[in-house]
């Protein structure tokens, strides 16, 4: 690639995301440390009837680990699995 920016415009997930007929959750981060906050397409996640996008402030590139070192949380386990029961019943 010619650069970063060329990088992100022929690798971008957004040309496909209307294209998406299945319940689907995105989990991405603002402080992903290999993914941009400006290459997150909100707006195509916006009104999309089938995306549930969840965008964290921090939680790095896939970590999202909260609570204390004693009793952590792993929100992205968390996430994925109540958004499975709920299409799976």
């Amino acid at each position: 690639f010619a650069s970063a920016a060329a990088y992100w415009a022929s690798s971008s997930c957004g040309p496909f995301i209307p294209h998406i007929r299945r319940p689907t959750l995105v989990v991405a981060s603002e402080d992903d440390p290999f993914v941009p906050a400006a290459s997150i397409p909100r707006a195509a996640f916006a009104d999309h009837p089938h995306v549930l996008a969840w965008i964290a402030r921090r939680g790095g590139h896939q970590a999202f680990v909260t609570g204390s070192p004693l009793r952590p949380r792993y929100l992205a386990e968390e996430l994925a699995t109540a958004h499975l029961a709920r299409h799976l019943g």
